[in-house]
């Protein structure tokens, strides 16, 4: 007996949900109520106890018990899920899974993407989306975000992409999202919507990001240290510590520091943050408070020409090094949310946020283009919905009415800076905007497997510019302008899903693009009008989700660049319009292997037909920077002593470089592995892993940081690169009640 017992405690279970899910943070005790411990995030459970029998459940799960010899030679042992209807004066945090899709094609990143690779973003996770492209200016600088292709205003910001942290928008009212202040460490999970955005998020067309803070599952303390190092200089040491209670108050406060001296020259990137996310129920409410600041610097190396990309591509502009071009920003975000179920199936839901950000930006890459911004950004927001559902034996219907309110105030000074120095004031811009959007969302479910949406949403955007250089106040204050959603769900049984839907929406300009680099506000420029339908299959069965979805959309009034004042300046303008088809398909294939493995595949591909149309233009011509297709592939083998090996492959096609010539970015394919192994330490959990990038050492070029008017290849990509890290978890769980409040 004592043997057999000695042998238990160095042997290690694999749990799992009835998905093959790992089962983390499942609670195991002896039948007398002895806590053993808790399922780890890879499902291993891995404790010494002389208990014969186990006994494996918590909220949501039904208990499981099983003689411990038993579930040894076995390997690993499954958990079934409760079926229980919530009660009706439940609060869910806003969004829930159904407000975020609204039927929309969506993907969410697992937390192995989240944390894989080096960490200094989320590009690591979202490039394995269909259909989203996202690249970084080097590791932890500047970002870039396109869903569905943004087409030619992607090299300049995130645009038509709405981001939220919990229920707060990061997106500012003019429709510019600051996306560098969301660190990976600040997410626990995201949710990528790929279609128009229902309009219960106002603006969304080119699709939304959700994240949400990274609570604990299981009521207990966690606290985790993580470093990270790789070549030319890159670094990110991070900390984090997260409290969560049986009656779901929760509590998760983090630090960082990353910092990189960059594979270009000129391409260095520094961050600091910290970040507290709290939450608690007072008897029919759920409050959430979130808080962050983050300082930032990141250089500006200038945009190459193709030979130079291929003969030396970690050169930088000579003048861009000359003036030490770069950004430094320090933002602020702090929000107030709450929930109430008001009884009889309402609810009701208000948010409150504030941002700041200071802004100082020399910029250029010739004596003829550059300057030196200094700009300071102040931001606030609220929403109000109320909302309830009836259920009358075979028909359910849900709706909910509300108004979201974003207003930005941005001060901008601009003057020249030809060879670092401070020269005349171009610029003395202060710039109020105020968008407003007001819905209401319905769904109809009719029998067991049809549910009917039905939105719509009343947005309304003013611009008021004070100009001090030219002493005159302009105004451009659009007309309300609607935007509907219709759409049908049909559940096919035999976990085949189907849907189809239509939306409409518009992608307003920005504060920039509304200035331009002449510094005179253009009244007359509107935003582009958005039109998509999308029809969609999702399959689902133990262990296998497969998704397809196809979409049509047509883009009217783009927003384009041109060149003014003999080519020193620049202004936007609307012209032409765009056909973007495509196909997005994915799938993920979990199964558990003798001996208590277990492999993972994660496919995913997407086809895009982006053409364009320009005045000047006979025909229609490719999307410069949008690829044809790319697809995706990763294998993960997790073992029950801890070692797990990830390998992954990513292609992209040729794609088109510019409207007016012929010039394309050849095709290519980046390969990664990773190896991590995690063991024990006490009662610790350490980690350490390698992970490889590019093994091929491949040469290319970010596609959406193409910069079409100047014929310029935005963003070399460094070759091969070796990354280690390491990190330490330690983790108590409490022995009472599971919490059952919702994340």
């Amino acid at each position: 007996m004592a043997l057999a017992q000695a042998m238990a405690a160095q042997s290690c279970l694999l749990v799992v949900r009835s998905d093959a899910q790992p089962a983390q943070g499942t609670l195991v005790t002896c039948p007398d109520g002895t806590l053993l411990g808790a399922v780890d995030a890879f499902g291993q459970f891995c404790g010494s106890t002389a208990c014969d029998t186990l006994v494996i459940g918590g909220h949501g799960l039904v208990p499981l018990r099983v003689a411990w010899s038993e579930a040894l030679a076995a390997g690993h042992v499954t958990v079934m899920a409760t079926a229980r209807p919530l009660p009706t004066v439940d609060v869910l945090p806003w969004p829930t899974k159904r407000d975020r899709q609204a039927l929309a094609a969506a993907s969410s990143p697992d937390s192995s993407a989240l944390r894989g690779f080096e960490g200094s973003g989320l590009r690591n996770a979202l490039m394995w989306v269909p259909g989203v492209q996202m690249d970084e200016r080097g590791h932890g600088g500047s970002t870039r975000l396109s869903i569905r292709g943004s087409l030619l205003r992607a090299p300049y910001g995130v645009r038509g992409v709405k981001v939220y942290w919990g229920p707060f928008a990061l997106t500012l009212a003019d429709g510019s999202t600051p996306l560098e202040l969301l660190d990976p460490e600040l997410v626990g999970t995201v949710d990528v919507v790929r279609s128009v955005g229902g309009p219960a998020y106002g603006s969304a067309p080119a699709g939304l990001l959700l994240a949400d803070p990274p609570w604990r599952r299981t009521p207990g303390i966690t606290g985790e240290l993580k470093a990270t190092a790789g070549p030319y200089g890159y670094f990110k040491l991070a900390g984090s510590a997260a409290l969560r209670q049986a009656n779901g108050t929760a509590l998760t406060v983090g630090v960082l520091r990353l910092g990189n001296d960059g594979y270009r020259q000129q391409e260095y990137a520094r961050r600091d943050q910290v970040f507290l996310a709290a939450r608690w129920r007072t008897g029919r409410s759920l409050t959430r408070v979130l808080l962050t600041g983050q300082r930032a610097a990141w250089g500006l190396p200038g945009s190459i020409d193709s030979a130079t990309a291929a003969r030396d591509p970690r050169l930088a502009r000579p003048y861009s090094l000359a003036i030490d071009a770069h950004i430094e920003k320090s933002q602020v975000l702090a929000g107030l949310s709450n929930e109430t179920a008001l009884g009889h199936g309402l609810h009701l839901r208000s948010a409150v946020q504030a941002q700041a950000i200071d802004k100082v930006n020399p910029y250029g890459t010739t004596p003829a283009l550059s300057g030196y911004k200094d700009e300071r950004i102040r931001a606030a927001g609220a929403r109000l919905a109320v909302g309830g559902e009836v259920e009358r034996r075979r028909l359910a219907f849900a709706w909910e009415a509300g108004l979201e309110v974003l207003l930005e105030q941005d001060a901008l000074n601009e003057r020249a800076y030809a060879y670092a120095v401070l020269g005349d004031v171009r610029t003395d811009a202060r710039t109020q905007v105020g968008n407003g959007n007001g819905f209401l969302t319905t769904r109809t479910r009719i029998g067991e497997r049809t549910t009917v949406f039905a939105d719509v949403g009343l947005e309304r955007t003013g611009f008021r510019l004070q100009d001090a250089l030219r002493n005159i106040t302009l105004t451009n204050d659009r007309p309300p302008v609607p935007y509907p959603l219709l759409g049908v769900e049909q559940d096919l049984r035999h976990g085949l899903t189907a849907h189809v839907r239509y939306a409409e929406s518009r992608s307003r300009p920005t504060i920039w693009e509304a200035l331009g680099s002449t510094g005179v506000f253009n009244s007359a420029l509107a935003p582009e009008q958005v039109r998509e339908g999308e029809a969609g299959l999702t399959l689902e069965r133990s262990g296998l989700t497969i998704t397809l979805n196809g979409y049509v959309r047509r883009t009217d009034g783009l927003i384009l660049q041109r060149t003014v004042d003999n080519g020193t300046a620049e202004e936007f303008y609307n012209a032409g319009d765009a056909a973007q088809n495509g196909v997005e398909a994915s799938a993920r294939i979990g199964r558990a292997l003798p001996g208590a493995h277990r492999l993972e595949l994660l496919l995913n591909g997407a086809w895009q037909h982006h053409r364009l149309h320009l005045p000047e233009l006979e025909g229609t011509v490719d999307v410069p920077g949008v690829p044809r297709w790319t697809t995706g592939a990763v294998a993960r083998l997790r073992t029950r002593w801890g070692p797990w090996l990830e390998a992954g492959c990513r292609t992209v096609s040729a794609l088109s470089a510019s409207v007016s010539t012929t010039d394309r970015l050849p095709a290519y394919a980046v390969l990664h592995v990773r190896l991590e192994q995690v063991f024990r330490v006490r009662q610790e959990t350490v980690g350490v892993f390698v992970h490889g990038e590019d093994l091929t050492d491949t040469r290319y070029t970010s596609f959406v940081q193409l910069n079409d008017p100047g014929r310029r290849y935005a963003n070399p990509a460094p070759g091969r690169s070796v990354f280690v890290g390491a990190w330490l978890r330690f983790a108590r769980e409490s022995a009472g009640e599971r919490s059952s409040g919702h994340d």
